[in-house]
């Protein structure tokens, strides 16, 4: 008699792993307790990890729907806040909640407004997805702005430049029912991970709104931002007064150095992301270590960055990070991209992390 011999399925997907974890965050309870870890606070929240062959590592939590760790051979290269998260801006109509923003770090998908968008401590649904023939795996976080989800806010929304002329709280940024999706894939033999930004409208009505990835990294007094961009702009009065709203880059070398800023600011590339990459020297320089955010594709063909630091005179919890944004559908704060009704728009990009 033949033998019976029991079958088993071979994971096709043995380069790139998928695993439960889990992510600690910080809160110091009052602007003076930061970096006092006699007072602050932790909470141990679910997390997944994607780990390649390649030594490449990224861990994803579901509050915010946050890439909170990139990593390669152990290495850190994006920037976690282990220092104390408080909201700041509260009652200022800075930011679209009136409870104000907190930034854990890492990377989000900003939705519907600037400013970090509407849902940067909400919980976004989460799934999971196998590519055998790109040898991929993704982990998607995904939010659909709704009524009902806006309702689960729980907070009274921003009015300011989030009102439109009847002074409403949020009537600039009505409903759109847009679906917001995050995806961070891992490939089989690649030294960096895979991003995209999608924004989906199911309806059969066009939808303006905002789509930002706002990205974290650590930086010391002396890293560098790395950038081929020749022009940059400024829609902002309240910093740099003395440069005009569109300059050379290479005409203020301070700028270079987003620790060394004389003042927090906010620039943009001019007329749009050239040169492919953006990068900066992360902490400590003298390793020689980057992290860079290289764009691959776009639905609108387009690609823009969003600069922003505290500068040099701020206290060292809000210099310990370089913040620049990605986005293929706005050019600046405040303006708006229309999707039109049943259709899908996307933008690709490469999060590198560059070895010494």
């Amino acid at each position: 008699l033949a033998k019976r011999h029991r079958l088993t399925k071979r994971d096709p997907l043995t380069k790139v792993t998928l695993s439960t974890d889990s992510h600690t965050l910080y809160y110091a309870p009052d602007f003076p307790d930061v970096g006092d870890m006699t007072k602050v606070t932790t909470e141990e929240v679910p997390a997944w990890t994607l780990e390649n062959d390649r030594g490449v590592r990224v861990k994803v939590m579901r509050k915010g729907g946050n890439l909170v760790e990139l990593s390669k051979d152990g290495h850190p290269y994006i920037w976690d806040n282990t220092k104390g998260v408080i909201y700041y801006g509260v009652n200022s109509s800075t930011f679209p909640l009136t409870r104000g923003l907190y930034i854990n770090g890492g990377v989000r998908f900003a939705a519907v407004t600037p400013e970090h968008g509407l849902y940067y401590d909400t919980l976004w649904d989460i799934e999971f997805a196998d590519n055998e023939e790109e040898q991929s795996r993704s982990i998607i976080l995904s939010i659909t702005d709704s009524a009902e989800q806006r309702q689960k806010l729980n907070d009274t929304l921003s009015t300011g430049r989030y009102s439109g002329s009847d002074g409403a709280p949020m009537s600039a940024y009505p409903v759109t029912n847009l679906v917001f999706r995050f995806w961070i894939t891992l490939r089989a033999g690649e030294d960096f991970a895979r991003l995209r930004g999608e924004v989906i409208n199911p309806t059969s009505s066009d939808a303006k709104g905002a789509a930002w990835m706002p990205m974290t990294f650590p930086i010391d007094e002396d890293s560098q931002i790395i950038t081929p961009q020749v022009y940059r702009f400024k829609s902002d009065d309240w910093c740099y007064r003395d440069l005009p709203k569109v300059f050379r880059w290479d005409s203020q070398s301070e700028l270079a150095r987003p620790a060394q800023w004389k003042e927090m600011c906010i620039f943009y590339d001019y007329p749009q992301l050239l040169g492919g990459y953006h990068a900066v020297q992360i902490k400590p320089t003298s390793e020689g270590r980057g992290t860079a955010y290289v764009p691959l594709n776009s639905s609108t063909g387009l690609h823009f960055t969003k600069m922003w630091s505290w500068g040099k005179n701020q206290a060292p919890i809000w210099k310990d990070y370089y913040e620049p944004w990605e986005s293929a559908f706005n050019s600046h704060f405040w303006q708006t991209f229309e999707f039109p009704k049943m259709t899908r728009h996307f933008f690709d990009l490469a999060l590198v992390p560059i070895q010494g």
